[in-house]
């Protein structure tokens, strides 16, 4: 280990210990019902999806409630992602699918879905070369939003319970996954993103690149994508696996027919 390694490890535990009294303040007060700096701008949305769902936020729930809402929620959340990933060719009138991928098998869509309905960390194929963008940012990329805001509403309850030393009121699933992901991963995936876009990283929906690689004859197909966006959750939380294009996969033709796949989050 190195003096550089180990300066970035205590700073890192530093900047963590100073974080986490005025952010575990402000989970408390999102979790509470209360009142936040976010209000004025998420306010407006919280109160309609509530409308939408017709839920009431201040109705608490038992144990049981709560699981069977965490249940149905996952539930349409795995069919509304297995539907978006074996019609991906239905959407390509949205624009999102530029190179015009098909639909994956439904035992890989069946394996995809469920390791992202419950954040395991599985991918068996390459994004970049099998999804579409509709399909990763409305089918993946929102799933890594509700897996994380399930497994931290599972933890607030924990701790309600604990507290509470009973199962009798857990809060309300509704209103805590709401607000999760209102009020807690959106709007650090939003700053994750904006940084990231600042260092770099790529965000477009153009078509992948096809240019002259370094070696004699060689070409190479460069994967372009709402990058950011996808790895700002991705980030955030320990959500599954990387996004289609997250680690653009270059392609690099050593002879005809053969492909060597120099950089990707399948092969590391």
């Amino acid at each position: 280990m190195t003096f550089t390694g180990w300066v970035t490890i205590f700073g890192f535990v530093i900047l963590l210990t100073l974080l986490a009294m005025p952010f575990g303040r402000y989970m408390a007060v999102v979790y509470s019902g209360g009142r936040t700096w976010l209000d004025p701008v998420l306010g407006p949305v919280e109160r309609l999806l509530y409308r939408i769902m017709r839920v009431d936020a201040g109705e608490g729930q038992n144990w049981k409630q709560y699981a069977k809402s965490l249940i149905l929620f996952s539930l349409v959340g795995w069919l509304l992602l297995y539907f978006i990933l074996r019609t991906q060719t239905l959407w390509d009138f949205t624009g999102l699918n530029p190179l015009h991928y098909h639909s994956m098998p439904w035992n890989v869509t069946f394996n995809t879905t469920s390791s992202f309905l419950t954040n395991t960390n599985w991918q068996y194929y390459g994004g970049e070369t099998t999804l579409s963008y509709f399909s990763q940012m409305a089918g993946l990329t929102v799933q890594n939003f509700a897996s994380a805001a399930v497994g931290i509403c599972v933890a607030i309850a924990l701790i309600r319970g604990i507290v509470g030393r009973s199962g009798k009121s857990l809060g309300n699933f509704w209103s805590d996954v709401i607000r999760t992901c209102l009020y807690i991963l959106l709007p650090f995936s939003i700053l994750i993103a904006l940084v990231l876009i600042f260092q770099g990283s790529i965000q477009n929906f153009t078509t992948y690149l096809h240019v002259s690689g370094l070696t004699s004859g060689g070409a190479q197909t460069i994967a372009m994508g709402p990058v950011a966006s996808q790895e700002a959750i991705r980030c955030s939380v320990p959500t599954a696996a990387a996004s289609s294009t997250s680690t653009p996969r270059t392609r690099s033709r050593t002879r005809p027919g053969s492909r060597t796949c120099s950089r990707c989050w399948s092969c590391w």
